[in-house]
């Protein structure tokens, strides 16, 4: 079961297996969620039913419209069948094909008159070659390395890709702008170029990302512990600057987050350490800047 708001400067909790929240901002002022979801899932644990609240009270009931989702699914654990319904009785169906190898084939959305279908080609090698929509085909193109080379869509634009000797991405082109990558390996960064912006990527000898620097004054700088989680973030620059640290439990899981973004996740689990609930605490009191 889970829940969910809107607004991004609130905490939530579960009591009794009811919603129940208290929610606070940045200023200490008591305030009220906007929107909450419960789901039920299969022995699989994948989601069945999802029931999603605009319009919440002060003690998690719903006043306003409910959204209810349905999945239907296969044998193999694919959604074949997403329908909602509303307050009012009325309701959206999306259903989904595959292919024998378990690619998507088709998507058909709604009923009737209103119908509408995408359906999706691949080629020998199980790449997408064509998007059909109710506006025309879009087409992609490969290189015998199997990359991407061009995608043409269905009024005839086309965005190019080129790559470097190792398959790196080192350009995108459309009608619209240029972007370029160019990669140091000595130093473990990737530099990304697009409208006069330059953002440096740098990764440390394990591959994880340890920074990104624009050009525009812009940080971020990551830490990581042994098992490579991460483990603390701060950031600088014309957006404001800020940090955050990461602490996880003996089964790996995020349990909290302390700093300008806070966050306390509580876990309850069976006797033999299959996960039973997940209850998030959180407050939000600033949007980081982000290159």
């Amino acid at each position: 079961m889970k829940t969910e708001t809107t607004r991004e400067d609130k905490f939530y909790r579960f009591s009794n297996d009811r919603v129940r929240v208290v929610v606070e901002n940045s200023n200490g002022i008591q305030a009220t969620p906007t929107r909450i979801s419960r789901s039920a899932a299969d022995p699989n644990g994948n989601p069945q039913k999802v029931s999603s609240c605009v319009g919440v009270d002060s003690v998690g009931e719903c006043t306003g419209e409910t959204v209810r989702t349905f999945i239907i699914r296969d044998d193999l654990g694919r959604p074949t069948q997403v329908k909602q319904t509303v307050g009012d009785g009325s309701y959206r169906v999306v259903n989904y094909g595959y292919s024998s190898g378990g690619r998507i084939t088709t998507v058909t959305r709604g009923t009737g008159a209103e119908q509408t279908q995408d359906v999706y080609e691949y080629d020998a090698l199980g790449r997408l070659t064509n998007v059909t929509q109710s506006g025309g085909t879009t087409q992609a193109a490969y290189d015998s390395a199997g990359r991407m080379l061009k995608i043409t869509d269905a009024q005839g634009n086309q965005t190019n890709f080129g790559y470097d000797g190792l398959g790196r991405i080192t350009s995108r082109s459309d009608a619209d702008s240029n972007v370029s990558w160019q990669y140091t390996d000595s130093t473990g960064t990737v530099v990304r170029s697009e409208s006069g912006v330059s953002i440096t990527y740098t990764y440390n000898r394990l591959g994880e990302l340890g920074q990104i620097a624009a050009s525009d004054g812009n940080t971020f700088i990551f830490a990581y512990d042994a098992r490579g989680r991460l483990i603390s973030e701060n950031w600088s620059g014309t957006g404001g600057s800020g940090s955050r640290t990461y602490a996880y439990n003996v089964y790996g899981e995020l349990t909290g987050v302390t700093g300008t973004f806070g966050l306390s996740v509580n876990y309850t689990r069976d006797a033999i350490g299959r996960l039973m609930t997940k209850i998030l605490w959180a407050i939000r009191l600033l949007t980081p800047i982000m290159p």
